[in-house]
């Protein structure tokens, strides 16, 4: 597996967490 692929797609999740949470 690739762990930068893995770190974007968790960055990219936990910027999706964050951007629900301010709604």
């Amino acid at each position: 597996l690739e762990l930068e692929l893995l770190q974007r797609v968790f960055i990219g999740l936990g910027g999706a967490i964050d951007n629900l949470s301010r709604l």
